[in-house]
């Protein structure tokens, strides 16, 4: 008999990519569970879901109260009120069997309407630190499943950790991956850092970038900046593109000798998996200070360091970038396998996680082609 599956994410690539990786996992390898998704109205997350050819279910609500403008607050709390009911509607209309949740403030009536209505759910926490709505859904009963192997303020009792769900990532030719992203001329002799600054960009990163660029230690080497702002690729400083930003990011990887990223745990889990030598940039503003935490999770010095843009010098950040070995892959085709089966291993973990919880559809259905 088939399940249904309602996965529930939005606010930031952070929250949505994971909910939907993990949705397209279900889809391919259990065919007969109807997978669903719900998202608030923020234009970014919608973004996403339409270039994931998916098409949400959405609740009114464009971000959390908290931490929110002063003059927003008021709306803020007022959508959110609406949102359960809103919310509540859509949960009864698709029925889920199971509702999964990755975060972000639609999570909230999501996880309260579940407990009220005993719908079988998970939470998934892609941050080393938990956020409110992971905090309130542990405080609450529903079982929760870890990015990392570290989830503050829980103890290791309190959560399993199962990984953060990437996209399978294909490393391409670079000179296919350079025509990819619409860049002018050949593909330069010289290193190639590409700046991933999160969902929402970040100027001051640009800036440090562009001061960075035009260091003599630099002039020989080529900086490409995901800019959201930007329409099309345009040329910044003789070696410097700013880029749109992209839901696609293949071309984006392949390019790149060298990365420097925010924090975000699904970027920070790509970077892992493509082992492409990076420097963190946390954003110091995140809730919980969870950037720089799941920064210091990073288990390879040797490819991976951690750089405070408020105290670090432009000095100390070309000696981090200048010390890295440049990434040649011997095999696109090789890479690309390595992280399409780290990728299955993930989904699998969370799958498994679930039915080991009484939560997997074998569970509410008996039907062992099912279940996990």
């Amino acid at each position: 008999m088939p399940g249904r599956m309602l996965l529930v994410a939005g606010g930031t690539g952070g929250h949505v990519l994971p909910a939907v990786a993990f949705g397209r996992w279900v889809s391919e390898n259990h065919p007969s569970v109807d997978v669903g998704y719900m998202s608030g109205t923020r234009p970014m997350e919608l973004d996403i879901y339409r270039a994931s050819s998916i098409k949400p279910m959405t609740v009114s609500m464009e971000g959390s109260p908290f931490g929110a403008p002063r003059g927003r607050r008021v709306k803020r709390w007022l959508d959110l009120i609406g949102a359960f009911h809103h919310a509540g509607a859509l949960i009864r209309n698709f029925a889920p069997d199971i509702c999964v949740m990755f975060g972000g403030y639609i999570s909230a009536p999501a996880l309260v309407y579940s407990r009220i209505k005993g719908i079988r759910s998970v939470m998934h926490e892609q941050n080393a630190s938990a956020g409110r709505v992971t905090r309130l859904a542990r405080t609450l009963g529903v079982p929760v499943a870890s990015g990392w192997e570290v989830c503050a303020p829980f103890g290791r009792s309190d959560f399993t950790f199962v990984g953060v769900p990437i996209r399978g990532l294909r490393i391409m030719d670079r000179d296919a991956a350079w025509r990819s992203l619409d860049l002018p001329g050949r593909v330069p002799d010289g290193p190639i850092v590409v700046v991933m600054t999160g969902s929402l960009g970040s100027v001051p990163v640009r800036d440090i970038i562009t001061a960075l660029a035009q260091r003599d230690e630099f002039l020989d080497w080529t900086f490409l900046v995901n800019d959201s702002r930007a329409a099309t690729p345009a040329k910044y400083l003789v070696n410097m593109f700013l880029v749109p930003a992209r839901w696609d990011i293949s071309p984006v990887y392949s390019a790149a000798d060298m990365l420097v990223v925010r924090g975000g745990a699904s970027t920070l889990s790509e970077v892992k998996a493509t082992q492409i030598p990076a420097v963190v940039i946390p954003w110091s503003a995140a809730a919980g200070d969870h950037q720089r935490k799941n920064a210091m999770l990073m288990d390879d010095p040797e490819r991976v360091r951690v750089w405070d843009e408020n105290r670090g010098s432009i000095d100390e950040l070309t000696g981090l970038l200048r010390g890295f070995e440049l990434f040649r892959p011997a095999s696109g085709d090789q890479i690309t396998e390595k992280m399409y089966n780290l990728a299955d291993a993930i989904c699998e973990r969370l799958w498994n996680f679930m039915a080991s919880n009484g939560i997997g559809l074998c569970a509410l259905k008996g039907d062992d082609n099912i279940g996990g």
